[in-house]
């Protein structure tokens, strides 16, 4: 069996295209698994449409979101994002395509150096814990599937705040209302088609948001970027 841990649920992935299990080797294990996930060839077809992408690379993608929709219902959900470790403590850059996020966890990873690292540069799995005071923390996972540039490890850590970037030409960071986090966050997550995954995650994101702070950053590229969404985002502090 082809088995592989993510975010701590152990998986068997049937696939067609051997390429696949050498994109998957960092997280190949020898556990029993929970569940099994695989692709017809309806779905990678459809995942092709007009395209033009091989058919292995469509394969890769209806895996993942098979996976990553199974996992719902098993407390985890994708939450588009680059995403980084410091100090322990993961930190979710979000925002539309384009925006700007992969671009700003590279001036973060430029500025701390080898105190920084990469979780995911674009999907990785948030998982919902009980914590020892009775709430919830949420932990984020690295995964293999990371976006055009690759960016990921087998690593996670709690997440400890979230940013959403937009481009601008100065710099300025706020901090999001709850109404505001999940207007955005929305357009970031995968959303299970079926009323049970719906009301699952739906759940996660209520108690996302009650605890863990999110800021809207307007930036440039420049190291102010960087102090205004560090200074927030770790130190709680908005500078003006």
């Amino acid at each position: 069996m082809n088995c592989y841990r993510f975010a701590d649920h152990v998986v068997e992935l049937r696939y067609r295209y051997p390429f696949i299990g050498v994109l998957l080797r960092d997280f190949a294990c020898d556990d029993e698994p929970e569940f099994t996930v695989s692709a017809t060839k309806a779905d990678i077809e459809a995942e092709r449409g007009s395209s033009g992408q091989p058919a292995a690379y469509c394969e890769f993608a209806c895996i993942y979101r098979k996976l990553c929709l199974e996992l719902t219902i098993r407390g985890c959900f994708l939450m588009h994002s680059a995403m980084l470790e410091l100090g322990g403590v993961a930190y979710a850059f979000l925002g539309k395509s384009g925006a700007g996020k992969s671009t700003h966890m590279r001036l973060w990873l430029s500025r701390f150096r080898s105190d920084a690292h990469v979780i995911n540069g674009d999907k990785p799995i948030i998982r919902m814990e009980q914590n020892d005071a009775g709430g919830y923390r949420f932990m984020a996972y690295g995964t293999p599937w990371s976006g055009k540039e690759g960016l990921y490890s087998n690593a996670h850590a709690p997440l400890g705040a979230m940013c959403f970037i937009e481009q601008a030409p100065s710099c300025s960071i706020v901090k999001l209302s709850s109404d505001e986090t999940t207007t955005r966050l929305m357009h970031q997550l995968l959303i299970p088609r079926d009323s049970v995954g719906v009301v699952k995650l739906m759940s996660m994101v209520g108690s996302l948001i009650d605890s863990v702070p999110a800021y809207l950053l307007r930036c440039d590229i420049s190291d102010r970027a960087v102090q205004l969404s560090y200074s927030a985002m770790v130190k709680g502090i908005i500078l003006p």
